[in-house]
């Protein structure tokens, strides 16, 4: 029987995913993909390039795991559906974040790729409303709902992971029944660049066979190379220090995304039987 994924982190995007992704990738009994985020059900010929997703995991004996915030980021119901199709054992890992401040991060992530050469957060509502569309959870999940149980689906927010992050372990460990005790107890601050310089190394050992790193690199969606150079960029205006003003909205902006997002939230809580987050 084939090897199949195990378990993908859906999103929401700048939630928390690579932190998860990354105290996942440590974990002895788990082999995550590289790159954590390879999209592959963003594309409608995936059935033909599953061999190619299947060479991004180098241990068949661990559970697979990948992570793509794309998955729910565009709100499309043909991913939740060729994921089933791929795999309807599949479970779920769904982080989420105050809507609000989850738009603001995304914002502020942007600008430093830009070096600062941006536009207002204001203009979001009337000229970008991707950013909004990302932070409407109950849209993205309902989707998901419609071919996987909620059973199959973990629940939890960055905000609960940054003050009990021992009760989230123990909701992963449960989850993907690994042992609780091999979780990483270590105060490490983890971020994308620990993430990549981990997936790096294991990438540099796999590397010496000249047939797989040929896969590798053929395997790596257009959307990944532009997200490492991207990620270049950002890593460039880090190191410079650049200084960028705190992005706000004024009143009239927020009050209308609190009253959105309230209603979101009501949404989600009609789905899950739980009220998860906070709109701000």
């Amino acid at each position: 029987m084939t090897k199949l994924v195990d378990f993908i982190i859906i999103g929401g995007m700048k939630c928390g995913t690579t932190s998860i992704a990354t105290l996942l990738d440590y974990h002895p009994e788990v082999c995550f993909s590289i790159p954590k985020e390879p999209d592959f059900f963003t594309y409608d010929n995936y059935k033909k390039e599953v061999s190619n997703y299947h060479q991004l995991f180098s241990n068949a004996n661990k559970l697979w795991g990948e992570g793509s915030t794309s998955y729910t980021k565009f709100i499309d119901e043909d991913i939740p559906k060729r994921m089933y199709e791929y795999n309807p054992s599949l479970k779920l890992i769904y982080i989420l974040r105050a809507p609000i401040k989850r738009i603001v991060s995304q914002y502020e992530y942007n600008q430093k790729l830009k070096g600062g050469e941006f536009f207002d957060i204001n203009t979001i509502i009337t000229e970008k409303p991707h950013y909004i569309r990302c932070s409407q959870y109950a849209k993205q999940l309902a989707l998901y709902l419609k071919y996987f149980p909620l059973e199959q689906i973990l629940i939890f927010t960055l905000e609960e992971y940054q003050e009990n992050r021992e009760n989230v372990i123990k909701k992963l460990a449960h989850f993907l029944d690994v042992e609780e005790k091999d979780f990483v107890r270590e105060n490490i601050h983890y971020n994308n660049s620990e993430l990549v310089n981990s997936q790096l190394n294991k990438l540099t050992g796999r590397l010496v066979n000249t047939t797989l790193s040929k896969r590798i690199i053929k395997a790596l969606s257009p959307q990944f190379k532009s997200k490492v150079k991207n990620y270049l960029k950002y890593l460039q205006s880090s190191n410079k220090n650049v200084k960028l003003e705190k992005p706000k909205f004024n009143s009239e902006n927020k009050k209308y995304l609190e009253e959105l997002f309230n209603e979101e939230m009501n949404d989600f809580e009609l789905l899950t039987g739980q009220r998860l987050y906070n709109q701000n």
